[in-house]
C-alpha cells in the first residue's frame, strides 16, 4: 500500500510536469506578429545627395539612414543590378550585385536603408549609392555593387506603399538635382528617325539611345538595354507623354523607362 500511494504520488507529479511542458510548448508555437520593421530615417535623400562632392567618391562611416520608395528595379531587365528610390525631396539609385531583385524590391516598396560602410559616387556624372570602389587608378575611381550577402545588413524592407506619381516637368526643369526622380515629359515625340524602330539591339544585346524632341524645344534621350524585355517593340510615331527616371551621362540627358506602359504617344505630332 505504501508503494501504491508512492506510485500514484509520483504518477501524479509526472502528469502534472507534462501538463507544464505541454503548456510551454504552445506558448513557444506562438510566435510574435511581425509589426514591420523599428528603423526611422534620419536624413533625407536630398540631404545625402548635398553631402556628396562633385567628382568626388566618399564612404560613409556615420550610422544614417535614409528610406525611400523603391520606383524601378530589374523587372524588365531594363535596369541592370539596380534599384532606384525617392522620398518627398529627391532621389537615388542603388547599385546591387544580383538579379531578380524585383522579387525582393518591387515598386512601391518601402525600403531602409544603412548607410554606413556603404559609399557614393559617380558614373558619368550619375550620382548612386554602392558597396565599395575601386581606387586603383586614382583617374578612374569606379563604384562597385553592393554584395548580395550584404543585402540584409544594408537595405531592410518594410511595407509596399504606392508608387509615387511622376513629376511633371519641362525640359529645362531637367537638372542634375532631378536625377533618379520618376519624372514624365508633356508634349513629347520622337524625331522622325528614331520611330518605327526597336527600342534597343536584342541580337546584339547592345544598347540604344532614340532622340525625343519636346515640342517646347530642347531634347533628351530614350535609353534601352538590349537585354530589355521590352527591346524588340517598335518605338511610336505620335506625340504624348512619356514617363521614366531621368539619368544623365556626361551632358547628355537620358530618360529610362520601365517598360512600354511608359510611353504615351498617340497623338498628332507637332508642327
Amino acid at each position: 500500500m505504501k508503494m501504491m500511494r508512492l506510485w500514484r504520488q509520483s504518477g501524479g507529479a509526472v502528469l502534472l510536469l507534462f501538463t507544464l511542458c505541454m503548456s510551454c510548448t504552445g506558448n513557444f508555437d506562438q510566435p510574435p506578429l511581425y509589426t514591420g520593421t523599428h528603423l526611422q530615417a534620419t536624413m533625407s535623400i536630398a540631404r545625402l545627395r548635398q553631402s556628396h562632392l562633385p567628382g568626388n567618391m566618399e564612404k560613409m562611416i556615420d550610422d544614417q539612414v535614409i528610406t525611400g520608395i523603391v520606383t524601378a528595379n530589374d523587372a524588365t531587365d531594363n535596369f541592370y543590378k539596380t534599384i532606384v528610390i525617392q522620398d518627398s525631396t529627391a532621389a537615388i539609385s542603388i547599385r546591387m550585385d544580383g538579379f531578380g531583385l524585383a522579387a525582393d524590391y518591387p515598386l512601391g516598396k518601402r525600403i531602409f536603408v544603412r548607410l554606413n560602410g556603404l559609399w557614393m559616387g559617380e558614373y558619368g556624372g550619375m550620382l548612386q549609392l554602392g558597396g565599395s570602389a575601386d581606387l586603383s587608378d586614382p583617374a578612374y575611381p569606379e563604384l562597385l555593387a553592393i554584395p548580395a550577402p550584404l543585402f540584409s545588413k544594408a537595405i531592410i524592407t518594410a511595407n509596399t506603399e504606392p508608387v509615387p506619381s511622376p513629376v511633371r516637368v519641362r525640359y529645362n526643369e531637367l537638372n542634375n538635382f532631378m536625377q533618379s526622380r520618376l519624372v514624365e515629359l508633356d508634349s513629347a515625340e520622337l524625331v522622325v528617325s528614331d520611330t518605327a524602330k526597336p527600342f534597343a539591339d536584342a541580337v546584339n544585346k547592345a544598347t540604344v539611345s532614340h532622340r525625343i524632341r519636346c515640342c517646347s524645344g530642347g531634347s533628351v534621350y530614350l535609353r534601352t538595354s538590349g537585354f530589355a524585355s521590352f527591346a524588340t517593340a517598335k518605338t511610336p510615331g505620335g506625340n504624348g507623354r512619356i514617363r521614366g527616371i531621368f539619368t544623365v551621362f556626361g551632358s547628355q540627358k537620358q530618360l529610362v523607362i520601365r517598360d512600354t506602359s511608359d510611353v504615351m504617344m498617340h497623338g498628332p505630332r507637332c508642327l
